[in-house]
């Protein structure tokens, strides 16, 4: 019975724009049915085995096999989580893929799509389990089992107390690293070498965005090293640039970005160079350089980096600062108490301004760099004007708190004191 069913790919819009290509049970058109199954009818078979047909595929995908829906009545399609990306031996959850996430690259209305919660894992027997309605819940499985398997393992990273759960680590780390593992996820995933990662030891937002990881064993030297998409830097420069005595550039257009790789030791690294210099060498598998795109990677070695999550995370801090100062002043100087109520309830609006999307920014964190293309384009104004009106209430704070006669301002004088003599 199981070739009478197929899996339709079709598209749920997220609230971020974001589209989730999900599994819906349709039944296959009667042309293309087994012979032997047009003419199925409930009345034909054993209640044992409609029950079984009802709890492998479920009671509307079995009803339209037997025509008992009505056809002028289509349901929207349904999301079916499952156990979020694990699966389990004997669960319905092992029945069926899982397709990873991808993104509408034009599209910005923001909509919620119907979800079917399935053999929900309880996040107090497993701490790495991730709830359905978490901005992590669309990240692709192969980066998400990483992640587990980095926590399971209490990496540099991914340390955590015994009643920390996976979500609240990554909530700790950050957007700025969940977004560079995701790209640097999309791009050695496409590649056919995200395999070799076992987990991730630390993660780097530099002049370049990498990490660090432990691989499954000795493959990765070898895939790479014979990969038609990469060549092999000469040791001078490995060893002069990254101190690793072998190192891989992939083979991209020149001065797009493009993976580096630290393959021959361990811990590897990887980090995406965003203007890739290499090109072959003619056929010996090493890389030369094309002049152009260095001068733009040279030009990477003097920015400092920043991306809209790292932004959106300097921001958070910003607000959680900021509420500490006036918590310190609330508790040493009550006579300023009144003082600083009009600052700190300017500070919880802009918390609140915060708050209302740092769920979106995590969402397209994990969603590799057409995430990061999105977030710049809906955030990046909003983040700005939330960390201009919190150093505002920083400023106000210092005038609300200055001892009476002095001026907060720069170099104005002090309120009776002297003048000073001029010549």
């Amino acid at each position: 019975m199981g070739d009478v069913l197929a899996h339709a790919i079709a598209p749920t819009r997220l609230r971020n724009g974001a589209v989730v290509r999900t599994a819906t049970v349709s039944p296959v058109r009667a042309s293309a049915a087994p012979a032997g199954t047009r003419d199925l009818a409930p009345g034909n078979l054993s209640i044992q085995l409609l029950l079984q047909l009802q709890r492998a595929y479920g009671n509307a995908a079995v009803g339209d096999i037997f025509g008992v829906r009505s056809p002028a009545v289509e349901s929207a399609p349904v999301t079916a989580q499952r156990c979020g990306d694990e699966m389990h031996e004997g669960c319905s959850c092992a029945r069926g893929g899982t397709p990873a996430a991808t993104l509408d690259p034009g599209p910005t209305v923001e909509e919620t799509g119907a979800t079917v919660q399935r053999d929900v894992p309880d996040p107090a027997a497993d701490k790495t389990a991730i709830p359905p309605d978490s901005p992590y819940a669309t990240m692709p499985a192969g980066l998400m089992n990483v992640f587990k398997e980095s926590y399971r393992n209490n990496t540099m990273l991914f340390q955590h107390g015994p009643d920390d759960t996976l979500v609240q680590v990554l909530d700790r780390i950050g957007m700025s690293a969940i977004s560079i593992a995701s790209e640097i996820y999309e791009r050695m995933n496409a590649r056919g070498i995200w395999s070799h990662v076992k987990d991730i030891t630390w993660i780097w937002l530099t002049t370049s965005r990498g990490l660090t990881f432990n691989t499954t064993g000795s493959g990765l030297r070898t895939a790479v090293n014979g990969h038609a998409n990469f060549c092999k830097e000469f040791v001078v420069a490995s060893m002069a640039y990254h101190g690793s005595t072998e190192m891989w550039r992939e083979l991209v257009e020149p001065g797009t970005p493009g993976l580096h790789i630290g393959a021959a030791e361990e811990p590897a690294s990887v980090h995406i160079d965003m203007h890739q210099v290499s090109v072959p060498l003619y056929d010996t598998g090493y890389c030369d350089y094309d002049p152009v795109a260095l001068f733009s990677h040279w030009g990477d070695l003097q920015e400092n980096g920043a991306t809209i999550f790292s932004k959106a995370d300097g921001v958070r801090r910003h607000a959680a600062n900021v509420k500490e100062r006036i918590d310190h002043i609330l508790a040493t100087q009550p006579e300023h108490s009144g003082d600083v109520m009009g600052p700190a309830d300017r500070r919880d609006k802009a918390q609140a301004r915060l708050d209302a999307i740092l769920p979106r920014l995590r969402l397209l964190a994990t969603a590799g760099m057409e995430g990061e293309q999105q977030a710049n384009t809906k955030y990046d104004a909003e983040l700005t004007a939330i960390d201009a009106e919190l150093t505002g209430v920083e400023a106000d704070l210092v005038v609300a708190t200055a001892p009476a006669g002095i001026s907060t301002q720069p170099d104005a004088q002090v309120v009776g004191a002297p003048e000073t003599a001029t010549a």
